[in-house]
């Protein structure tokens, strides 16, 4: 695959997901945690997120049905609002 386009969406392969060519197996069927009061929806989290599985409106929101837990949005958030 050729370049890197944003937005693009990852691709399920048996468990694990695709995307730009990153390989991440999906572990538990748990999410990233978001602290609602401490996030001020900056949308760095979105920019991080492997998968696309984060959105923001009022504050970040995560999909856990797509969410691999690969912590790339904890360590962006300026705010600390994310958890594993």
């Amino acid at each position: 695959m050729r370049g890197r386009r944003k937005g693009m969406r990852g691709h399920a392969l048996g468990g694990s997901w695709l995307r730009w060519g990153l390989h991440v197996e999906r572990r538990t069927p748990m999410a990233v945690k978001i602290d609602t009061d401490l996030c001020v929806a900056c949308g760095a989290c979105v920019d991080a997120c492997p998968v696309g599985a984060l959105s923001v409106e009022d504050h970040a929101e995560v999909n856990e049905d797509e969410c691999v837990e690969c912590g790339a949005c904890v360590d962006v958030c300026p705010c600390e609002a994310l958890s594993l």
